[in-house]
C-alpha cells in the first residue's frame, strides 16, 4: 500500500509504470473497505478514480480511496479540542487551506 500526494508522479510510482510486468495496481473499490466517519458523520474517505502517468505516453486510470489529511508535527501538543477544530477545517475549508486539490 502506498499514500500519494495528488497529481504528484513520486520514485514508487515511476517504479511501477516503468516496470508493468513485475507489478500491479490492485484497485479499491466501495465496499472493498468499511466506510469510516468522523464524529458527526461526515467520511473519512471518498471513491475516486484515479489517473497517474507519464504525460500523455502512458496513464493508468484506477479506482481508489482518498482522503485530505494535515501533518501536525507535535500532536502531543494539540489538545483534543483543537485537533477537532483542524478536522473541521480540513473538511468544510480545504481550498483555502490547499489551493487548487478540489
Amino acid at each position: 500500500m502506498m499514500v500519494q500526494r495528488p497529481r504528484t508522479l513520486s520514485a514508487p510510482v515511476e517504479t511501477l509504470l516503468d516496470r508493468r510486468d513485475d507489478y500491479q495496481i490492485v484497485p479499491i473499490r466501495e465496499g472493498d473497505v468499511d466506510p469510516a466517519s468522523f464524529e458527526g458523520g461526515r467520511p473519512v474517505y471518498s471513491f475516486e478514480e484515479v489517473s497517474v502517468g507519464f504525460g500523455r505516453d502512458y496513464r493508468v486510470t484506477f479506482d481508489t480511496i482518498c482522503t485530505r489529511g494535515l501533518l501536525i508535527a507535535a500532536k502531543a501538543k494539540v489538545s483534543q479540542e483543537q485537533l477537532e477544530v483542524l478536522n473541521e477545517a480540513m473538511a468544510t475549508s480545504r481550498s483555502y487551506i490547499a489551493p487548487g486539490t478540489d
